[in-house]
């Protein structure tokens, strides 16, 4: 009645994989689901279907067109019983709805057809009939997911696990149990060549030709090798690294899952695939199903799944393959809290029920290197009111958490105390660090000092304690070297800066400039006490053109009326005397016109 009832829920499934009310996943329940919603008997469905020449028993559930001839089948059986329920004075009542193929809108038709052929597409591709319905309604429920918040749920969302299929060329590890279905390789070189595949029967053993049965099921691939590598060498001679045993195809096998998935049923997957890849069929946990407390139910054996174990080291999957008609739970999760600030990892964790502060550090990737282990703030609903508790985790990483609990680890601020700083006339300016006792001549050994540094006079730019305004003060850094024990050689504070003055600071740089027709026009820098004249500043704009006028004029401000300019004309040719050659003054300008600017553009 089982596999009955299993052909009938294929048939469900194609016949309503395009609709969302009916993506449920492909089950021994998927029929008997279906049809108690229609309100139909289960048995009066596989009897009118064995009326129409449609034997659930005799169906071969790789072949689609046997399949297809008895979705038709069904449908037609479906709409005379429901037909026959909602006669007036049916005791069944009319509110159930008769769902047939002409009902579809368009859109739903193009559904149906593009799913029917993605499975057909997997078939093709090496899939059984069951992976290839289960893998189209899983892709389109999962399509939808959203990301959770919770660490470890992605991993069941984001494509960090697939689920394996028949047709994927997977090799197990060595911990992979062998079971009835499983087809296995078995190949020996050297003296002698043998290579043979055999399938595990229903009653667990192999047969070598004409010899005796070698029993299998329940052993992992590491042990059969070892019991087929004694059994053979008893009639084959070969060396012990010239026998090896390889999974050729794994089995199918029955998971059930159930609880807080967001995809719950019974998902048909090859035996290749751990508990974890089973979640991934099922969309993993929602936001409330756990992934540290998950139960695996082998017949009387209950084993724990705990995803923060597998994400530290995913060898622990190994330990967690599957038997046929296994059971997944997910519970709702206990304690879920979160974490922010100087942490590594920040976001929401789950935490089993005698996991500490120090557990949950752990997981966010452990403090940051400027949180303040000493500070950290747990906001905590207690007794109907939220309250806020400090902890120092450096005295109590095994503080205990509660469900909900939000917790902060502060960090430093920016910038840091034990620092000073030298600026101004220095060839090594910036910041030092700030040693204990440090006195003002131990910074000043720390560099060297331009010419023109003031060192008798130096700036020190204190911080005051409130932290924001600031003292100046000078002080003699000459005497600070000459006498390390004077006062002026006082003791460095944090933050403190030192500037050192420069006497080119306070000193005026004047200008006199040249335009017109010269070389090299600009402005240049003279002297207060006036030795250069107008000869010199040509010289140093590199001479006068060859179309200068023999004549120039010095524009001059007005010793009457700084406001006012006055000018003087001055022939080149008689620049050779003091009394034309007039010595420059700071912001003179010489202009030496060009001949082509007094000539006339005329054109006829």
């Amino acid at each position: 009645m089982k596999d009955i009832v299993l052909r009938l829920g294929f048939l469900f499934c194609l016949l309503f994989i395009a609709f969302p009310s009916f993506s449920q996943q492909l089950s021994l329940e998927t029929a008997r689901i279906e049809i108690k919603k229609r309100g139909l008997d289960e048995q009066q469905v596989i009897t009118a279907l064995k009326e129409k020449g449609i034997d659930l028993e005799k169906i071969d559930p790789n072949n689609v067109s046997e399949l297809s001839r008895a979705e038709s089948a069904l449908r037609e059986v479906l709409a005379e019983l429901e037909s026959k329920k909602n006669l007036p004075g049916s005791a069944s009542g009319t509110d159930s709805t008769q769902i047939t193929l002409e009902e579809f809108n368009a859109e739903e038709k193009k559904e149906a057809i593009k799913s029917t052929d993605e499975i057909q597409e997997a078939i093709e591709d090496g899939a059984t009939l069951e992976e290839a319905i289960t893998e189209t309604i899983d892709e389109g429920i999962k399509e939808d997911l959203k990301p959770s918040s919770i660490y470890g749920h992605n991993i069941f969302r984001d494509k960090t696990l697939k689920v394996y299929k028949q047709s994927d060329n997977i090799k197990p590890p060595s911990s992979y149990v062998l079971g009835p279905g499983d087809n296995i390789l078995i190949n020996i070189w050297g003296i002698s060549e043998v290579s043979e595949s055999f399938e595990i029967s229903e009653d667990g053993y192999i047969k070598p030709n004409r010899q005796p049965r070698v029993y299998l099921a329940g052993l992992t691939i590491a042990n059969a090798k070892d019991k087929l590598k004694s059994y053979y060498s008893r009639y084959i001679r070969f060396n012990p690294d010239q026998f090896d045993v390889t999974l050729r195809t794994a089995r199918t096998i029955n998971v059930n899952i159930v609880g807080e998935v967001e995809i719950p049923g019974s998902f048909t997957i090859s035996a290749v695939n751990t508990a974890f890849n089973a979640l991934v069929a099922a969309g993993g946990p929602t936001d409330i199903g756990t992934v540290r407390n998950i139960q695996i139910v082998s017949g009387s054996e209950v084993k724990e799944l705990d995803v923060y174990e597998f994400l530290k080291n995913p060898a622990v999957a190994q330990d967690l393959y599957l038997q046929d008609n296994d059971y997944i739970n997910v519970r709702v999760s206990d304690k879920i809290v979160s974490i922010s600030g100087g942490i590594r990892k920040p976001g929401r964790y789950e935490l089993k029920a005698n996991e500490s502060l120090k557990d949950l550090i752990g997981f966010a990737g452990n403090l940051s290197e400027r949180a303040l282990s000493k500070n950290l703030v747990i906001n905590r609903i207690e007794n109907d009111r939220e309250v806020l508790i400090n902890v120092d985790f450096s005295a109590n990483p095994n503080s205990s958490m509660n469900p909900g609990d939000k917790v902060n680890v502060r960090t430093l601020p920016d910038g840091y105390e034990n620092v000073v700083k030298i600026s101004g006339a220095v060839f090594s300016p910036g910041e030092y660090a700030l040693e204990p006792d440090m006195k003002l001549a131990a910074l000043l050994a720390k560099t060297d000092f331009k010419t023109d540094a003031i060192l008798d006079s130096l700036l020190l730019k204190r911080i005051n304690p409130d932290n924001v305004t600031v003292t100046y003060s000078f002080i003699d850094g000459t005497e600070a070297l000459r006498s390390p024990n004077s006062a002026s050689n006082l003791i460095l504070s944090p933050r403190d800066e030192i500037i050192v003055r420069a006497r080119s600071q306070y000193a005026d740089i004047v200008t006199a400039s040249i335009g017109g027709s010269v070389r090299s026009p600009g402005d240049f820098q003279v002297d207060l006490s006036g030795s250069l004249r107008i000869s010199d500043i040509i010289f140093l704009a590199g001479g006068i053109e060859e179309n200068a006028e023999s004549f120039g004029f010095l524009y001059r401000k007005s010793s009457e009326n700084p406001r006012s300019t006055e000018y003087v004309k001055f022939n080149i040719d008689d620049l050779s005397t003091l009394e034309n050659n007039l010595l420059i003054k700071a912001g003179d300008r010489i202009n030496i016109p060009s001949k082509t600017r007094y000539l006339d553009d005329i054109t006829v």
